[in-house]
Parts: structure tokens; sequence; C-alpha cells
């Protein structure tokens, strides 16, 4: 995911702007055995920096975290404790998050401007994992679809 500062704070993106799912059952349609491989793949990639993005899919919740040079690890969460996170970003669908995925920063503009796509916090903190994770991205795609992000 890469995201510029000034394309999503000219769209007047503030931690209030990023609504809660309405939903709280969050573990339907997402595999254990599937977020297991998923974070089995992350813990062979460190992280430079240190990471804490609470994200919504549609009405599933997931807080990826990690330590500086230590793996980042992506778990399912209750909607309502995204809260304490330094980044939250909410996706309106699975489609929205992989056009991101697939796209980046061009995306990312069209996705807020539809109202597809909300960002709230630490904005560089998701630009520096876009930029950390581009890399594995090929390897990391089918994993995500297969979680049903």
């Amino acid at each position: 995911f890469i995201l510029g500062r000034t394309a999503t704070r000219a769209l007047g993106t503030r931690p209030t702007d990023v609504p809660s799912p309405a939903s709280t059952d969050t573990s339907a349609a997402v595999s254990p055995l599937a977020l297991e491989a998923l974070n089995t793949s992350l813990s062979a990639l460190p992280c430079c920096t240190a990471t804490d993005i609470f994200f919504c899919v549609a009405e599933r919740a997931f807080r990826a975290t990690g330590g500086a040079g230590g793996p980042i690890s992506v778990a399912v969460v209750d909607p309502g404790s995204g809260a304490d996170a330094r980044t939250r970003v909410r996706f309106a669908s699975s489609e929205a998050l992989r056009r991101l995925a697939s796209e980046g920063q061009n995306a990312a503009m069209v996705l807020m401007a539809r109202g597809q796509m909300s960002v709230a916090g630490e904005l560089e903190a998701v630009q520096r994992l876009g930029e950390e994770l581009a890399p594995h991205a090929a390897a990391l795609h089918p994993l995500l679809a297969d979680v049903a992000f």
C-alpha cells in the first residue's frame, strides 16, 4: 500500500472519518488455516519499523502488528477494538483492498475519492508497510485472497 500524505489530507481524512463496521461477527468467512499461512509467510519478512494498523474490510476487522526488526502478524479482532491503534484503515469491500494491493498509490487516491477507503492516524505507517511488503506482493496476494479479505 502506498499512500501519499498530500492526497489523503486533501480529502479531509481525520480519525473520526473512519466508521466502524456494523457487524460484530468478524470471524465469518475468515479461514483460520489461511490466516495462519499468511502469518507464517509474514513471519519470514522482518519489518523495519514498528507496525500497529487496525483495518476493516467490509464487516471484518483485523490488526497488523509487529515490532521494529521483528515479524508482522495479522489477527482477527473485534471491530470496536481499534480505537487505540496508531493507524486505522477502512475498506468498503474486499475488492477495494485487492485493488489497492495490486495498483498502489493511484488506486488509493481513486478509492478514497469514491469513499471506498478511508485512513486515519499515522498515514506514514501505511506507506512504510506498503513499501516494505511491495517486493513480496506476488507471494502474498494469493494468501490474502485465501484469508477472504
